[in-house]
């Protein structure tokens, strides 16, 4: 654990960082942690940047210790030392078993690829928990690939130069009207897989871009040899580890739609599901519709925009808001 802090008012050159060795998942390490000044590790921090913990996939008891126990150490001796701000290093890998051809948006809902992703769905909900319950500004960033250029087709989609993370890092430890929110870690990729509008709500200006790259990343990943399962899935070789499922069925998984009927107070779920008020209970199967707008938005019956239903009303009187679940 790194701390960094400034001496008096003599400028930048007078700032001081402190290392502390600490073993995340115990919790006396985390919070005893001291420096030659006997302060402890997180008193007076402004923001904690959490990077810490397993990237890559493990056992799960490799997993749990370091990436679930030691993430929630963190989180809690930071609550209780009053730092107000965590920015949480998520991963792209939440959800890595969506197509590559679907575009998601952040409330997507997350279905990860790895123990190594389970760790970090969970480290997004405690972030949530800690925001709305003890008051911490949380942003968790859903990191792509960071390196100095994509090196392979699937990392043109999520490549992110490190100078757009150091970017959303300051977002948020500085931005005035965090709560809590969850953005992509992503440059401004032509090929991108991920509506990143949150971001940039914020101010995110990234300034890298993958696409001069691509000759030298697909001929690149014209070496490689064929992956049946990662190749079609946004996760790439995540989701083929171990994979034992149906590929088919997987990549053909679709985000169910709800529609509510303001007069008869209905709730209907589509394509196979259930009428479910009034006394009625009916079952039925209906056609698969096509998507519209970006999966993890809200999106109009009629057409593929991402504007709310009630704007959507005003503009082309539909009373049947879709919503994702």
């Amino acid at each position: 654990m790194a701390r960094a802090r400034t001496i008096g008012s003599q400028g930048p050159e007078a700032l001081h960082t402190h290392f502390h060795r600490c073993v995340l998942q115990s919790k006396r390490s985390v919070r005893a942690a001291v420096d030659s000044e006997g302060q402890a590790a997180v008193a007076g921090m402004q923001g904690i940047i959490h990077l810490g913990g397993l990237s890559v996939e493990r056992p799960w008891e490799e997993i749990l210790p370091a990436n679930i126990v030691g993430t929630y150490n963190l989180f809690e001796a930071a609550r209780k030392g009053g730092v107000e701000r965590i920015v949480f290093a998520s991963t792209n890998h939440v959800t890595g078993f969506y197509p590559r051809h679907r575009r998601l948006g952040t409330a997507a809902i997350p279905r990860p690829d790895s123990r190594y992703a389970v760790s970090k769905v969970f480290g997004e909900a405690l972030g949530a928990l800690y925001a709305d319950k003890f008051g911490l500004r949380v942003l968790a960033i859903r990191i792509g690939n960071v390196n100095d250029e994509p090196v392979d087709e699937r990392r043109l989609s999520i490549w992110i130069k490190p100078e757009d993370l150091v970017q959303l890092s300051r977002i948020g430890i500085e931005h005035p009207d965090l709560h809590y929110e969850v953005v992509y870690g992503a440059s401004a990729n032509a090929r991108g897989w991920w509506d990143n509008g949150t971001a940039y709500r914020l101010g995110y200006r990234p300034t890298g871009e993958s696409e001069r790259w691509s000759t030298t990343a697909l001929a690149a990943q014209a070496q490689l040899p064929p992956d049946p399962v990662g190749d079609r899935l946004q996760g790439g070789g995540f989701c083929s580890m171990e994979f034992s499922g149906d590929s088919d069925r997987t990549e053909s998984w679709r985000v169910v739609r709800w529609r509510f009927h303001l007069r008869s107070g209905l709730f209907e779920r589509y394509r196979r599901g259930l009428i479910l008020g009034s006394g009625v209970f009916r079952a039925w199967q209906t056609p698969a519709q096509p998507e519209t707008g970006n999966i993890g938005e809200q999106s109009c019956p009629t057409t593929p925009s991402t504007a709310p239903w009630s704007s959507c009303a005003r503009s082309c009187g539909s009373t049947t808001p879709t919503i994702p679940t």
